[in-house]
């Protein structure tokens, strides 16, 4: 069983036991989690608890797929190595050298969301077995959200000829209360010269 699928049994426990009113701290699961590593695995072990303050669950995860892929690299020189990723894209494959569009999509996280030239660029440099059929298809939410453009305003059928002619104004609350004792305040804005003054 690799790192992926003992992590998830372990949370899936600790989730059902949470369902049941049993909740289980983060240094209770991780504790738990360390405990049920193989031997391969005790150098991280007594790092992880030499430290002083509690690690995260995430924070272990990626720890555990870091330290599962250097065993790889150290039983497998041949293959290259890169720094594993709990992102939840990594969720579903353990083995990076496998080809899959869940595995682009990895790929794509793991490297900052890059464009799918730069994507296969970095793909056909370092020699992965990743088929360039598979990776055309890929499809990212968070790219074609953050890409995206709102539409202009429509034109503005108020026009001012001099200053003050036109004045805006808006009053809002500060969480804070100013030095002198304000709450509230006054923004007002000249349509003409776009002069702010704020009260």
């Amino acid at each position: 069983m690799g790192v992926s699928e003992f992590l998830q049994t372990i949370k899936a426990r600790a989730d059902e036991l949470a369902t049941l009113g049993a909740l289980v701290d983060a240094e209770d699961l991780s504790d738990r989690i360390l405990e049920g590593l193989g031997d391969d695995y005790k150098e991280l072990t007594r790092a992880v608890q030499a430290r002083d303050n509690p690690i995260s669950f995430d924070e272990l995860h990626e720890n555990l797929l870091n330290f599962e892929a250097s065993l790889q690299h150290v039983s497998h020189p041949d293959q290259s190595y890169f720094p594993a990723s709990a992102h939840l894209a990594n969720c579903h494959s353990t083995s990076y050298r496998q080809s899959s569009p869940s595995l682009h999509s990895a790929w794509h996280h793991r490297s900052g969301h890059p464009a799918l030239s730069i994507l296969q660029h970095v793909i056909s440099k370092h020699g992965l077995d990743l088929s360039s059929s598979s990776l055309s298809k890929l499809s990212c939410d968070a790219c074609h959200c953050n890409k995206s453009h709102k539409l202009s305003f429509s034109t503005s059928t108020i026009t001012s000829t001099r200053p003050l002619y036109i004045i805006f104004s808006d009053v809002w609350t500060s969480p804070i209360i100013s030095y002198d004792g304000f709450k509230y305040y006054v923004l007002f804005v000249d349509h003409f010269t776009k002069y702010i003054w704020l009260l």
